[in-house]
């Protein structure tokens, strides 16, 4: 399964606490996940058993750089904030209860930052077999 979402790629922020109460700051941001996931499912069934997760990050050059050099950065490895791990979080919890049960499921992830002319996410979603090696999964370390 493939999914890309299109626009600045989100990382994921801590539950903020606010008069003895904690609160996701970032409600509308997973909905908003949810929805295009949503839209580009092709079935409705939830993914079961060993999930592997692949995750390209597409950011934005900054605009600061002028318009002749941005084009030489396009593909670029991105290596400022936002972390890496907290983007993974952010698409890993937008994923649950839409893509499968639970994000404990993943068994194996492989992500990247890149700069990019066109700003998205791109999430590849594979179920896993038990109980074969990682070479027969196709899982290069």
């Amino acid at each position: 399964m493939r999914f890309i979402i299109l626009g600045k790629p989100i990382a994921w922020a801590r539950p903020r606490l606010r008069i003895n109460k904690f609160w996701d700051s970032q409600k509308k941001n997973k909905l908003d996940y949810s929805l295009i996931l949503e839209s580009q499912r092709t079935t409705k069934e939830v993914l079961m058993g060993p999930l592997s997760l692949t995750i390209e990050f597409h950011m934005p050059i900054p605009s600061s750089i002028p318009k002749t050099k941005q084009q030489g950065m396009d593909g670029m490895i991105h290596t400022s904030r936002p972390d890496l791990d907290n983007m993974i979080k952010f698409v890993a919890d937008a994923c649950n209860q839409i893509l499968y049960n639970d994000d404990a499921q993943i068994a194996f992830i492989q992500a990247k930052k890149v700069y990019s002319l066109e700003p998205k996410t791109i999430i590849e979603l594979k179920p896993l077999t038990l109980g074969v090696s990682s070479e027969k999964n196709n899982l290069s370390l």
